[in-house]
């Protein structure tokens, strides 16, 4: 069974972001598996893959229980990966922090969504699972992500 494995490495450029008191904003690996149904739709339309990771953060209960969502949006970063390349990154510009005091308890979060580009039609045509963790936690190993066709079995 022939795979296409894509990397993408999320690591911040210039000055670190803090993720807890003094911890810096780490590179985090993804890599997503298309299956071969998927690599070929994807190489035929030519769509682009798309991870996107959402930070945000998630303050303690007493306080997240007065917040809509229950955590504090810290940002997004996309990065369009051909499907038959092996690695994109994401720098994290897209992660702000800055209105989060960094003394405050709670934890800083990501969630890693891989989907199509779209370029050969409106409708996403991937079925892909997703990471959501710690910032800490997605830096500690690499995230697999395995994607196939909407539908296929």
């Amino acid at each position: 069974m022939r795979r296409i494995l894509l990397s993408a490495l999320l690591a911040a450029t210039g000055p670190a972001h803090a993720t807890a008191i003094g911890d810096p904003f780490l590179p985090i690996l993804v890599t997503v598996t298309l299956s071969p149904k998927a690599a070929d739709r994807l190489n035929r339309s030519r769509d682009p893959v798309q991870v996107t990771a959402f930070y945000s953060f998630r303050p303690p209960h007493r306080i997240a229980r007065t917040l809509p969502e229950g955590e504090i949006a810290l940002g997004r970063e996309t990065v369009p990966i051909r499907s038959d390349s092996a690695r994109a990154r994401l720098v994290g510009d897209g992660y702000r922090p800055d209105g989060i005091d960094p003394l405050m308890a709670g934890q800083r979060m990501v969630l890693v969504n891989v989907y199509s580009g779209r370029d050969g039609g409106p409708l996403n045509v991937l079925d892909c699972g997703i990471f959501e963790g710690t910032l800490r936690e997605a830096a500690a190993r690499p995230i697999p992500i395995e994607c196939r066709l909407i539908g296929e079995e």
